[in-house]
Formats: structure tokens, sequence, C-alpha cells
């Protein structure tokens, strides 16, 4: 087999086994992040690519054309000077080796800058364990240091079909073998050809998969514990990057039309010559399990106290950080809850253990506030949400290292707005709420979620009324929006931006159908996401029957109220027994009767009657299937004109008066009135 075609199978092999092992360390090998900036500006990646595609795209066939020569060679030579290269195929080899995406990945090497020759070797190590030797084995069959220095030290000659190495003191080594010159038909050429498709095959099976990322995605990933992991896909950008439940994020973002990688809560160093310390501490701190009382990080944490080496003291906050979270872990999965308290207790020491080392650790400062809810929890005296609101205020000040910090503020501002019992207050919480959100934001520039959290602010802030209950509905509204064009496929971000127009119609009237229609629409666009989703269809049944309601053509309302029978329908065939649509179901049948008031009408009433009282068999106090159940009495008697269907709408309303008092005023006048 070729070399061309060998490396090709083999790097295509290794890119499925590094996805398939760890998809989250994959994604950070297509990313490369080593620090903030520009994308052009951080690695020579995207010219190195656009230069294969330029030049080779100039090459032929015809050996004899000096010039084709000469193209190539400059292309082999880029291509084994290409960083890029060794640390992708690197990386993906540590993968497969069961090891983490390293960002320097050749920084313990004794010289600053590793010549390919010692790159290669590095590699050539790796793939020993991996079992990709043959991947390897191709750059021996492929590079020689000699031949690259001839081109580019301008130490050669090509004289007809030869290719001359000017010195003889260097000797050009390819494959075992040595040349003082090489046939250019017959060697150089078909080298340099193996080279340059190579290269480009690289460029192609890396762009590839960076572009398969066309929607978001969870996976598991580890940051100091394992933990859930968005990975962010684009239907035109692909890869753009990662955001972890804990507020670390790497992302691609445009930052005055020039892709920029930003990171939130990341930290990376790049050394040389580490102490033997530093490098075992590199070791406990990739460790994805502690054990109680860890002999190891012990031992050397006396160690490095000893060394009294101020930078290397302070990294022991993080295998303490690590090994907190592991213990929380650990309590989690805990069934005993004094087993769950005692471990919860021991993380808060390690935390408290962590900042000892480093004091402005504030991750650890972070999850300290969340551990002390949990055993509030385990105590059942819960730490309040404004209590834990005071908490991670508190923590503001190191905020601009953590910006998680201002979102978990977010969180239980909002949660003690829903405790709130006092309108304005609660108006207060939501609104302190949505502003340390968007300072969350601000930091982050595009967290779809923190986006989605603003919204939602909002819009209970709007729901407590007020003079500026209309500037809040557009300030939800805008937020939403910009949710939905962050994470196009968020089911959750639709279906909520809909019910939330359900709300701004019941308030903006004038607008209404405008609202619900653009509802609708979002609904639709969720039904290709969850076809099968209850809750789903059945708010798409509610769309459809507020537009009936806001419709003046009799023949459109209809359509209107049998798309809403559809809808009530498919959601209860997904699942049965839900009274909430039972009930919209019954109210439009009564919907439908009303329309004509004529024979039909009278099988339609009867029909939404028989649903109110399955409902009532079910649940006795769902207040509403009364009321409509009222209805449905009263447009039997005017359209058949008996008495006993107002009897009946009587005797039923006087019971739901007396058992549910003040709950439907305007229909109980109504009636009483008719």
């Amino acid at each position: 087999m070729s070399s061309e075609l060998k490396f090709k199978e083999n790097f295509t092999r290794l890119l499925k086994e590094a996805k398939n092992k760890n998809e989250f360390e994959f994604i950070n090998v297509l990313l490369g992040y080593n620090g903030m900036g520009s994308l052009m500006s951080l690695t020579h990646f995207y010219e190195s690519e656009s230069l294969f595609k330029d030049l080779s795209s100039i090459l032929t066939g015809d050996y004899t054309n000096k010039n084709n020569i000469r193209i190539g060679l400059f292309l082999y030579c880029h291509f084994f000077e290409m960083d890029e290269l060794y640390r992708i195929l690197g990386n993906l080899l540590r993968i497969a080796n069961n090891l983490r995406f390293k960002p320097f990945l050749f920084e313990d090497l004794s010289k600053d800058d590793p010549t390919p020759t010692e790159k290669i070797n590095e590699l050539k190590a790796m793939s020993v364990t991996a079992g990709y030797t043959d991947l390897t084995d191709c750059f021996d069959e492929l590079y020689s240091n000699k031949l690259r220095n001839s081109f580019f030290h301008s130490n050669y000659s090509i004289d007809e079909n030869e290719y001359i190495n000017i010195s003889n003191r260097h000797k050009i080594k390819l494959n075992g073998q040595t040349y003082h010159s090489l046939n250019v038909e017959t060697e150089l050429y078909p080298l340099v050809t193996a080279c340059v498709n190579i290269a480009n095959y690289f460029f192609d099976e890396i762009s590839k998969s960076k572009m398969s990322y066309t929607l978001n995605k969870i996976v598991i990933g580890t940051l100091s514990t394992p933990e859930p992991i968005i990975i962010l896909g684009d239907p035109k950008i692909g890869l753009l990057g990662w955001e972890s439940s804990s507020g670390s994020s790497i992302k691609i973002t445009d930052f005055n039309g020039t892709p920029f990688l930003a990171a939130m809560n990341i930290h990376i160093s790049k050394g040389k010559a580490k102490s033997e310390n530093e490098k075992k501490l590199d070791q406990l701190i990739e460790k994805d399990k502690y054990i109680k009382n860890d002999p190891e990080l012990l031992k050397l944490e006396q160690e490095i106290l000893t060394k009294n080496n101020s930078n290397t003291i302070k990294l022991l906050a993080i295998p303490y950080y690590n090994w907190a979270n592991n213990t929380r872990v650990s309590a989690n999965s805990a069934k005993n809850p004094f087993e769950k308290k005692a471990l919860l207790n021991s993380a808060i020491l390690r935390y408290q253990k962590s900042i000892e080392y480093d004091p402005d650790f504030i991750q650890s400062l972070h999850n300290i506030a969340l551990t002390e809810l949990e055993i509030s929890e385990l105590n059942s005296d819960t730490l309040s949400h404004l209590t834990m609101l005071e908490k991670f205020e508190g923590l503001f000040p190191f905020a601009t290292e953590f910006p998680g910090t201002f979102f978990n503020a977010g969180h239980f501002a909002q949660l003690a707005g829903e405790d709130a019992t006092d309108n304005s207050q609660a108006k207060a919480l939501f609104l302190k709420a949505a502003d340390y959100y968007q300072q969350n934001l601000n930091m982050e520039s595009d967290s779809c979620k923190t986006m989605y959290r603003i919204a939602t602010s909002f819009w209970r802030a709007a729901e407590k009324g007020g003079l500026d209950v209309d500037e809040l509905i557009s300030s939800a509204q805008t937020n939403f929006q910009l949710a939905i064009d962050c994470d196009t496929s968020n089911f959750k971000y639709l279906l909520q931006f809909a019910i939330f127009l359900e709300f701004k119609a019941t308030l903006q009237k004038k607008n209404a159908l405008e609202s619900v229609t653009l509802a609708l629409t979002l609904l639709e666009k969720a039904d290709g996401i969850s076809p099968e989703n209850p809750e789903l269809h059945f708010r798409m049944g509610i769309e459809n029957l507020l537009q009936a309601q806001y419709i003046d053509q009799k023949e459109e309302r209809e359509a209107f109220l049998q798309s809403a029978l559809s809808n009530y329908e498919k959601s209860l065939s997904i699942l049965p027994g839900q009274t909430k649509v039972l009930n919209n179901l019954g109210l439009t049948y009564i919907r439908q009767a009303q329309l004509t008031y004529n024979e039909t009408s009278i099988s339609l009433f009867k029909t939404g009657i028989d649903l109110m009282d399955q409902i009532i068999n079910i649940d006795p106090k769902k207040y509403e299937s009364y009321y409509n159940k009222v209805q449905a009495y009263i447009g039997l008697y005017e359209t058949t004109n008996e008495k006993e269907y107002l009897d009946k709408a009587k005797k039923l309303l006087d019971y739901v008066e007396e058992n549910y008092p003040g709950r439907n005023q305007e229909l109980i006048n109504a009636v009483k009135s008719f």
C-alpha cells in the first residue's frame, strides 16, 4: 500500500476513534484553543489550508516543468513545518490513549522550538500504545530533513531530470536510503505529489469534522469533574464551540466581522522546564478520581510546601477543588442521608483548602455556596433563595474571573421573585435577575441560555403589572428572539416563546392576532424538532383557538377551530387523560356550536358537555370545566328554546358559586343577566 493511501486510511480511522472515545476532547482538538483572540492570529491552520488549496490547484502532472517541481517542493516543506499537523495528530493520538487534549503539546521537550524530526519522534512514541504505527511510519517514508534543508536553504539545483543536493556533507536520507540526488520522475515528484495530496486530505477531513456539527449536541465531558457539555453547532458554520453547565465555555464569536475565539472560566498556561513536583501536580490535576485521604496528593502537598515555591503552592488549589467536586459527585449518588451530609461537609472542607492556597479561586467560593444549600436541604431548613442571592452577590468582586457568579445570582433572584407574595417585591427581584443575567451575558457575549433567562425574567416582571408593562413585554420578546437566533433548534426556547406570545396577546389585544400567528409559526418549527410532544400540540391547539377568537370571517374561524380539534386530539393520542387538553377540546366543540346555533350545534354542545363530565370525574376541583359546561347548557337553550337547559345551567352555576366563589365573576354576571 502506498504511503499516501496508508496515511489517509489511518488518519480517517484515528478521527473516528477519537470522536467515539471522547467527543468533548475531540472537539477541543478541532477548536485548537490556546488562548483568546482572532482565529487568524492564533493559528496558521487557515492560512496553510488556503495556501495548499491555491498552490496545489496550479500544479499539474508535468514533472518536466520546473515550476511544478518548485511549487511542489515548497508545499512539501511547508507541510512538514506545520505545527498544526503535529498538534492535531498528537492530540488525536492522546485521546486514543485515553488522555486529554493538551493545548501546548510539545512544551515538555527541552527545546523552545522543536524540529519536525523531534515532533515526529514524539508522535511515533504515542502511536505505539494507540495502535497507529502505520500512520506514523508514513513520516519515515515521506519526510527527509535533508531534502527540506536543501530546498529551504537554497542548497539545490535541478538539472534535467535530477534534483541535486549541492552540499556533499548533507546527503538526502529518505526511507532508510541515502541519496546525493533524486530522480525527478521516479523519486522526487511522486514524493511531493503524495505529500500535497495528503495535506489537502488532512485539511478536508478536519473541515468536514467541524462542519458535521450542524446542531447543538449534549455530551458528557470532563473539566474538573464530568458534567454535561453543550457542543454548539450551526448549519452554515459548523462547530462553534461549547459551554458547560458549570459556566465554562469556548466559543467562536464575531468581533467586528472577524472570527474571534473567546473563552470563559478556562485557564491554560505554557511553561517550560517544569519541576518534578509541577509535573506530578499536572498528573494529579488530570485525575478523575481521588480517594479518601488521598495519599498521593497529601504526600505531594508536603513536598511542595517544603520547597516553599509560592507559585507552585498556589496551584494546589486546583487538585483540592477537583477533589471537592469529586466528593460532591459521590454525595449525589449516596442514598443514606447521613453519608450524603458527611460527604458534602467534606467537600466544603476541601473547597476551603483550595481557597487557602489561592484566595481568589472563585470557583471554590462559588461551589461552597451551592454545597451549603444542599446541606440545608438535607437538614430540612433550606436556605432561602434570598439568602443564596446574597451569597452570590457577595462574590461579585471576583466575578470577572467567573461570570457564572452573575448567572447564579440571577437564578436565585428569579427564584426569590417566585417566592415573594408581594407583587412589587416580586417584580423588583425579577428585574434584578434580568440585570444580573445581562451582566453575565456582557462577559460571555453569546450565551443562548442567558438570553433565554433574561427573556423569562422580563416576562415574569411584566406579569406583575405596572406602567412599564409594554416596555417589559418588548424587552422579553427581544431577548426570546435573540435566544432563538442563538440556538435555532432549542425546543424549550421555541415553546416558551410561543407561550409568552399568548400572554402578550391577552394584554395587547390590538396586535393579538399578530402575536398568536407568530406563536403558531414558532410551534410549527418546534414540531419539526419534536413532533410527538403532547405539550406542543396542546399549545398549537390553544393558538388555533385564539386565532378563531380574533378572526371575523366565519369560514376562517371554522378552519382554525378544526385545526384546534386536530391538535388537541393529537396531544391526547400521545398522552391520554390530560384534563387540560380534554377541557380545551370540549371548549372547542362548544365554540364550534356557537358559530351557528343550529341542529348540528346540539350534538357539538352535548359532546362538549360529555368531555367536561369526563374531566369532573377525574378532577372534581377543576372549576373551569363547570363554567364551560354552563356555557354549553346556555347554548343548548338558545338553540332548542328548551327551559330545562337553562335550569341546568342555573343549578350548576349556583353549585360553582358556592364551592368556587369569585373564580369567574364575569361569566356569572353574564349568565345571571341572561
